[in-house]
C-alpha cells in the first residue's frame, strides 16, 4: 500500500508535467495558468495534443487511488464509515466534474460556471469530510507524534475545504469574460485576457487545491497505517 500511494503521488507530478512541457512543444509557447484555461490546455490545434490530453486526463486518474486504500485501510482498521464513503463519492464527483470543464469550451458560459460551481462544492464537501474523519481517527492513534500529525493534516484539509468555498464568491467572478482594451501605437484599439483572467486562474487554483488535498490525504493514509 505504501508503495503503491507513492507511486501514484510521483506520476501525478510527472503527467502534470508531461502535459505543460507537451503542449510548449506542440503549440511553440509556453502555457499561461493565469490566463488560460484547463481547456485550452488540451488544445486540438497542437501538434502534440493527443500526448497533453492523455497525460492531463491519466493526471485525475493518479488522484483516486488513495480513496480505495483509504476505504480498505478503513476495513482492515475497523474505522470505516459512512464518513469514508462520502469523501470516496464527494471526491470522485469532484475529478468526474473537473474532466468536464476541462472538455467544455469556456464560451459555453453557463455550462461551464455551473461545472466549476460544483467542483468547488464536491472539493469542499470531499476535504472538509476527510478533515473531520482525520479528527476522528487521530483520537485513537497509538503515538502523540502521529495524533498531532493527523490533526495538522486534518485543520489542512479544512483551510483547503475554506479556500474551494472562498474561490465561489470571489465578486469578479460575475464579469470574468471582461476582456482589457489596450491602445496600439496606430491608433488601433485591441482586446486583450487580463493577467489574472479571474475564471482560467480560479480554476486551476482549484485543481492545484485538489492536487494538494490529493497529497495531504495520501500522507495521513500513510501515517496512520503506520501507526
Amino acid at each position: 500500500m505504501i508503495l503503491a500511494i507513492t507511486l501514484s503521488l510521483i506520476f501525478e507530478a510527472l503527467l502534470l508535467m508531461t502535459s505543460f512541457l507537451a503542449y510548449q512543444k506542440g503549440m511553440k509557447k509556453k502555457f499561461d495558468i493565469l490566463s488560460e484555461f484547463p481547456y485550452e490546455l488540451m488544445d486540438k490545434k497542437s501538434d502534440l495534443s493527443l500526448v497533453t490530453r492523455l497525460s492531463f486526463l491519466l493526471f485525475f486518474v493518479t488522484m483516486v487511488p488513495w480513496l480505495f486504500f483509504q476505504l480498505e485501510a478503513g476495513a482492515i482498521s475497523g474505522t470505516l464509515s459512512t464518513m469514508t464513503w462520502f469523501v470516496f463519492a464527494s471526491f470522485a464527483i469532484f475529478i468526474a466534474l473537473f474532466i468536464a470543464i476541462s472538455l467544455t469550451d469556456p464560451a459555453i458560459e453557463k455550462g461551464h460556471n455551473f461545472l466549476f460551481a460544483g467542483s468547488s462544492a464536491f472539493l469542499a464537501i470531499s476535504s472538509g469530510t476527510e478533515g473531520s474523519y482525520l479528527i476522528r481517527i487521530s483520537s485513537s492513534a497509538g503515538s502523540g507524534s502521529i495524533t498531532t500529525l493527523l490533526i495538522l493534516a486534518a485543520v489542512l484539509c479544512f483551510l483547503i475545504a475554506l479556500a474551494s468555498l472562498g474561490i465561489l464568491v470571489n465578486p469578479k467572478l460575475k464579469n470574468w469574460p471582461k476582456l482589457d482594451a489596450v491602445s496600439e501605437t496606430d491608433g488601433t484599439v485591441t482586446y486583450k485576457r487580463p493577467r489574472p483572467f479571474v475564471l482560467a486562474f480560479s480554476e486551476w487554483i482549484l485543481l492545484f487545491l485538489a492536487l494538494a488535498f490529493s497529497v495531504i490525504a495520501s500522507l495521513s493514509l500513510l501515517i496512520s497505517f503506520i501507526a
